[in-house]
């Protein structure tokens, strides 16, 4: 019917997809949600935000593995530390960094200890209410204009487009 692939890469795709000789039934739930990506986010969302697929998903991950349903529970208590950007909850940061540190799972481990190579640049934008994102946005603008127009301008003309987009 028009493929033109190896019968190997068929035959994968239909055992990874379909019975074949009686094999056990597939999960109802979508295999592209399996991606260590998306599995990522559904496990840091909040459950309210995520439809009842994507909670099974997530519920059975952790129920799989005891390391992933505790880094779930850290990574949605970090979430919410910096969604709720409050002066008062210096102490609660604090507190998520020793027991993300103490975590079984490499990769939180990993993630705490990179948020203490830089704790003020961590630690500030989740205790004050101000921010640079302005400014970030802005020097984010003009790297990618910067970019886009690499070796084909001058000074002026950069300054130009950056004015005018």
């Amino acid at each position: 019917m028009g493929y033109s692939g190896g019968v190997t890469t068929a035959y994968k795709f239909f055992r990874e997809n379909f019975l074949i000789h009686g094999g056990e039934p597939k999960p109802s739930f979508a295999k592209h949600l399996y991606l260590p990506t998306k599995a990522a986010l559904l496990l840091s969302l909040s459950p309210s935000k995520l439809s009842a697929i994507q909670n099974n998903v997530a519920t059975m991950l952790g129920s799989s593995v005891p390391d992933i349903k505790k880094a779930c529970i850290l990574s949605r208590e970090f979430r919410s530390l910096l969604i709720l950007k409050k002066g008062k909850l210096t102490n609660r940061f604090e507190t998520w960094l020793n027991k993300a540190l103490k975590c079984k799972a490499a990769e939180m481990r990993s993630f705490a200890k990179g948020l203490l190579t830089d704790f003020k640049a961590v630690h500030n934008p989740i205790l004050l209410k101000w921010t640079n994102d302005q400014v970030e946005g802005q020097i984010n603008k003009l790297k990618t204009i910067k970019r886009q127009m690499y070796g084909r301008c001058s000074f002026d003309l950069l300054k130009r487009r950056l004015i005018m987009s």
